[in-house]
């Protein structure tokens, strides 16, 4: 038995129409009530719009223009270190030993992927509206896959790929 027959009938129009039906009844019964939640929703409209503007603005007036300056890039990376280096330093021992390839691999971290990556990232933010180069971070996990299969040989599983 399916859902539907649980309502009585298996026409999803005849299941429209009573639902419609029973809508009708509840707002004949709930005037105020039905009138209070269509202003509510009125408003709530008003505020998503209003605060789509308040920030577009403050991305546009505020923000964009204090990325050509590269003071919240800086202020980025001073913050990040303040921030994950105390719990870096909290949440494993120090190495006793650093081979070089370690050391590289810190280096290229550091350099290619925060600096590279995130530095033309900003750049381009810098450049561009904020609404077309905020796309492009949304790109990171598909190139990271990619160069995984590249680079490093990795096999992906269909869950991984879907």
């Amino acid at each position: 038995m399916t859902s539907l027959d649980n309502l009585g009938g298996t026409d999803t129009t005849d299941l429209t129409r009573r639902g419609v039906r029973v809508l009708g009844i509840g707002i004949g019964r709930q005037k105020a009530l039905f009138s209070l939640a269509i202003a509510f929703s009125v408003l709530f409209g008003a505020m998503t719009v209003a605060d789509a503007w308040v920030l577009g603005w403050a991305t546009d007036h505020v923000i964009r223009p204090s990325f050509e300056d590269g003071d919240v890039a800086t202020g980025a990376l001073v913050a990040g270190t303040l921030f994950f280096l105390p719990l870096a330093l909290w949440s494993a021992p120090l190495p006793t030993t650093v081979s070089a390839q370690g050391l590289w691999a810190v280096v290229y971290l550091g350099l290619v992927v925060t600096v590279g990556a995130y530095g033309l990232y900003i750049y381009a933010v810098g450049r561009l509206p904020a609404s077309q180069a905020s796309g492009f971070i949304n790109l990171i996990p598909v190139f990271t896959l990619l160069f995984a299969v590249l680079l490093l040989g990795e096999r992906l599983a269909p869950a991984q790929v879907f």
